[in-house]
C-alpha cells in the first residue's frame, strides 16, 4: 500500500494582528501572589468565593463554543471568534464593561480590555489530503493538516505532493517496525506516543502522519 500527499495549500509565516484579552483574574488576589507555592489568605477567600460560581453545565458549554469555531491560532478566524465569545461572557458579569478604546497608560481599568498585538504565526489557506493508493489507484482520501512547526521549520511538502510506501507505525516503539523496510517511508502513527515518533525518522522514514486520537494526552506535546 502506498500514500500520496497532495499539497493543494500555501504555507508560510506571516504576522498578525491578535488580540488579548484580559479577564478579572488580573484584579484578583490569585494573580497577586503568582510563583507563591502556598495560597495566601486572600487567595483562599477568593477561591472559595468564586468555586462556588463554578458549574459543569457552564465548562460544558464554554468548551463546546469554543472547540466549534475551529483553529484558533492568532491570525486566523476562529481565534477572533473565540475573543469575541470571551468578550461576550465577560460582560455578563457584574461590574465589567468593554473599555477597548482606553489607553494602557489609564489601567488599572475595568475589564473585559483587548489590545491588540503583532505575531508571527504559519498560515495555510485550503486542504491538503492523505491519498491511500493501491495498484496505483486511489481508494481513500482523507485532509492532512500540518502540526505546529518545531521552531522555525514549517511542515511542508513539495507542491506536486510526494508519494511513500505506507507503514503502520503503531505508538512508535521500535518493537512496531521489526520486519519492516523503513527507508523513504511514511509512517501512520497514534498521536499519543510521545517522543516515540522520533523512532521513524531515526530508521529511515521521511514523512509521518499522525492520526487525530478520540482522547488527547498533554505528554503527547
Amino acid at each position: 500500500m502506498r500514500v500520496g500527499l497532495r499539497r493543494v495549500v500555501g504555507r508560510g509565516l506571516l504576522a498578525f494582528t491578535s488580540m488579548a484579552v484580559l479577564s478579572i483574574l488580573l484584579t484578583s488576589p490569585v494573580m497577586a501572589a503568582l510563583g507563591k507555592k502556598e495560597p495566601t489568605a486572600d487567595q483562599k477567600k477568593f477561591w472559595a468565593a468564586y468555586s462556588k460560581e463554578i458549574k459543569q453545565a457552564n465548562l460544558e458549554r464554554h468548551v463546546t463554543a469554543l472547540s466549534r469555531v475551529g483553529p484558533r491560532l492568532a491570525g486566523y478566524p476562529g481565534a477572533e471568534k473565540a475573543a469575541d465569545y470571551i468578550v461576550s461572557e465577560l460582560r455578563k458579569l457584574p461590574g465589567l464593561k468593554d473599555v477597548s478604546s482606553q489607553n494602557l497608560k489609564d489601567l488599572p481599568a475595568k475589564l473585559p480590555y483587548r489590545e491588540a498585538y503583532y505575531v508571527t504565526v504559519p498560515w495555510v489557506s485550503g486542504q491538503s489530503t492523505v491519498e491511500v493508493l493501491v495498484k496505483g489507484q486511489t481508494v481513500a482520501t482523507y485532509p492532512l493538516f500540518p502540526l505546529w512547526p518545531n521552531l522555525v521549520r514549517t511542515s511542508q511538502l513539495p507542491k506536486e505532493g510526494a508519494t511513500f510506501h505506507l507503514v503502520n507505525g503503531g505508538k512508535g516503539q521500535l518493537s512496531s517496525f521489526n520486519g519492516k523496510d523503513m527507508d523513504g517511508t511514511a509512517v501512520l502513527m497514534d498521536f499519543n506516543c510521545g517522543s516515540d515518533w522520533l523512532n521513524a525518522p531515526r530508521l529511515g522514514a521521511k514523512a509521518l502522519i499522525f492520526v487525530e486520537p478520540d482522547v488527547y494526552r498533554e505528554s503527547s506535546r
